[in-house]
């Protein structure tokens, strides 16, 4: 039996035609670009396209917990994840942290999901929405590669992510 206020199909789909009327950066795979993405990441809370979901799919649910936005029953707690997610937040954030333009395509997800910059949003998405503390984000300010010690990024009111 379902949670009360649990979403699945069409109300799922209304759910997230809502939440890409508000962000149209949901409205493309985060990661290629492609038009109309059908799966999601609660990790991120982000969109991307089908040929990707099987990379990100891939990675293990430690990195990218995926879901389809069309086929999987919708929780109200991760109905929040996607409502505090967005793919404008996550670009936003990979952008200030250094991660070259380039690091878009199926040939580039590992890297960028496996970076130090994915990895702080990560937790910080999480903690936002448990409603914790956020921790500091730590930024990759060498490309998004892993590195220690790195600066660390505060976010500051233009942050489309920070409330």
């Amino acid at each position: 039996m379902s949670k009360p206020g649990t979403l699945y199909q069409r109300e799922a789909m209304q759910f997230f035609d809502e939440l890409a009327a508000a962000d149209p950066g949901n409205k493309k795979c985060v990661d290629c670009g492609a038009h109309n993405p059908i799966w999601a990441s609660l990790s991120y809370g982000s969109y991307f396209c089908l040929e990707c979901s099987g990379i990100h799919r891939s990675l293990g649910v430690h990195i990218s917990f995926v879901r389809s936005l069309n086929m999987d029953s919708w929780s109200p707690e991760q109905q929040t994840k996607m409502r505090l997610g967005g793919n404008t937040a996550f670009a936003t954030h990979m952008q200030r942290c250094g991660m070259p333009a380039s690091m878009r395509g199926l040939e580039c997800i590992r890297d960028k999901y496996h970076s130090a910059s994915a990895a702080a949003y990560r937790e910080y998405h999480g903690a936002r929405c448990r409603g914790d503390p956020c921790p500091e984000r730590h930024g990759g300010q060498r490309g998004g590669q892993r590195v220690r010690g790195e600066p660390v990024l505060r976010a500051d009111k233009s942050d489309p992510a920070v409330p």
